[in-house]
């Protein structure tokens, strides 16, 4: 999630840089507003600054982490590959930026860790539960990890749906097409139950994929333009 405005988990951990928010929203801007058309609804969905917020949106194509961090108006942080973090220059600026280096067996105890730090200081957290990009465009199962963090932290769960990124830059893509792009946010999920058990973590995150698979629907009807994930 990109951010508009200073956010520091602690001073030794995630963290966002001013000059690299700045950069960061400069040239989202220049790529979601100019070479895209991005239309974005549902922000009042989205708390305000203080409150811990996860959202968690579909991913079906490259573009979306940073079609959400365009849409979403506050500071966030958001997952990313180890790997991409370690880039010379451009692994710091991305960090700079919010990112959270994450091994890809989904087992890194200490991302876990950041961004249990994350919420706890009512920050904003982006999150893909199907944990990779979908290959064929369809939502795949949702893991519920993401009910556990935000059950431990307090902070509310905001679905995400994206629309039309599959058509612009499907998986292995080398490049995106130019064309539009929908971001939705749905109304936040609160978790009274700070120890949900796997059934209960299970049926809250399939009720959330359920809520972006409705936006996605209207989405389609809106615009006119088919999603494979509906």
């Amino acid at each position: 999630m990109k951010a508009h405005g200073e956010a520091r988990a602690t001073p030794t951990g995630p963290r966002i840089v001013p000059a690299a928010r700045r950069i960061g929203e400069f040239l989202l801007w220049l790529v979601f507003d100019g070479y895209f058309t991005t239309h974005v609804s549902g922000l009042d969905n989205v708390p305000e600054e203080a409150v811990a917020t996860l959202v968690a949106a579909n991913h079906v194509s490259s573009l979306d982490v940073f079609a959400a961090g365009h849409a979403v108006k506050r500071p966030g942080f958001f997952l990313a590959k180890r790997e991409a973090t370690e880039i010379p220059l451009f692994g710091p600026f991305l960090k700079g930026l919010g990112a959270i280096p994450a091994e890809r067996d989904g087992r890194d105890m200490q991302a876990v860790k950041d961004m249990l730090k994350v919420l706890e200081r009512g920050h904003l957290l982006g999150v893909a539960p199907e944990g990779t990009r979908s290959p064929d465009g369809r939502m795949q199962p949702f893991d519920p990890g993401f009910v556990w963090l935000a059950a431990r932290t307090g902070a509310v769960i905001v679905p995400c749906a994206i629309h039309n990124s599959w058509a612009l830059m499907p998986k292995n893509a080398p490049y995106p097409k130019p064309g539009p792009l929908w971001v939705r946010f749905g109304p936040a999920r609160s978790i009274d139950d700070r120890r949900p058990d796997a059934d209960k973590s299970a049926a809250i995150a399939n009720a959330v994929r359920r809520d972006i698979e409705s936006m996605l629907r209207d989405l389609v009807r809106e615009t006119g333009r088919p999603n494979p994930a509906v």
